[in-house]
């Protein structure tokens, strides 16, 4: 889908591309939060192709906005900043969202006497995070026309385009 999310880019801007990818990866959450045992083999299949998709606009938006702002000195730079945040930010994650799999599971996979899977609660925080992101994206950073500088002297900041 790469090919597909670079016209559309080239047509908008990569911010407008990763703002979308990011709502269709959000919905790709939402429509987890549904799935159980009894629907699993559709609803999953739903979640794994839009989230395919997302991801793949979204790996691409990332990597070219770096590209098209980021002088040609820094880009290493900013490519390992961003690559360290990814980490980092897995790696807080899993810590974070463990000890509630593991309580949801020793309880029998049962949340407040309703059976739910820790995967669903999880979802539904992933998906409120999500579109959360989209729209603070669009109203804060594309509405405002906002671009994030890098130089010499600092890592980055963002300014007003005139």
């Amino acid at each position: 889908f790469e090919p597909y999310w670079g016209k559309y880019a080239d047509k908008y801007s990569f911010a407008k591309m990763f703002c979308v990818c990011m709502l269709i990866c959000g919905i790709s959450f939402g429509i987890n939060i549904f799935t159980v045992r009894e629907n699993g083999h559709v609803m999953y299949m739903l979640y794994t192709v839009l989230h395919a998709v997302a991801t793949a606009g979204i790996n691409s938006a990332l990597m070219n906005i770096i590209l098209d702002v980021v002088p040609h000195e820094l880009r290493s730079d900013a490519l390992a900043i961003k690559n360290t945040a990814y980490g980092f930010a897995g790696f807080f994650t899993t810590l974070a969202a463990s000890p509630f799999v593991a309580f949801i599971q020793s309880r029998g996979n049962s949340l407040f006497g309703a059976t739910v899977y820790a995967q669903q609660i999880l979802s539904l925080v992933t998906f409120v995070m999500m579109i959360g992101l989209s729209i603070y994206i669009k109203k804060s950073i594309i509405d405002n026309k906002y671009v994030l500088l890098f130089d010499s002297y600092s890592i980055c900041e963002f300014r007003r385009r005139l």
